[in-house]
């Protein structure tokens, strides 16, 4: 079975549907009001959303479960990168946000990332 991804921004709802048929599969609706800006990522079985409201949050692909969720002083604009088992996100504040992308940990960050950067290509030599 194919799924898409797709959040309805203004509306605070993220949704799963199947790729053939357009039946929803399950939605998750974002705490606090908050909408998604950068659209969901998906990854090995898990969707990464990141919201207005400062939190990144990871969801189980085939249920809208949630598996974790970070939150941050800074609201998000773009959407997760991952790789290698690590989340990338990127806060309105310009500081670059390094998460295990299993349980949401933050492993590192970095200030003063350019915030009109909002796409990052990762490439690993």
């Amino acid at each position: 079975m194919g799924m898409v991804f797709w959040s309805d921004h203004s509306g605070g709802t993220v949704y799963a549907n199947d790729a053939f048929t357009g039946e929803v599969l399950w939605t998750y609706d974002i705490p606090d009001y908050g909408w998604v800006d950068g659209g969901p990522t998906y990854c090995n079985g898990t969707v990464f959303i990141e919201d207005d409201v400062g939190q990144v949050t990871a969801l189980d692909a085939f249920t809208g479960d949630m598996i974790w969720m970070s939150s941050f002083n800074y609201s998000f604009y773009s959407a997760v990168t991952v790789c290698d088992g690590i989340a990338y996100a990127l806060d309105s504040g310009g500081v670059l946000h390094a998460l295990d992308a299993s349980t949401g940990e933050q492993l590192w960050s970095l200030r003063n990332w350019p915030v009109e950067t909002p796409i990052m290509r990762l490439q690993w030599s």
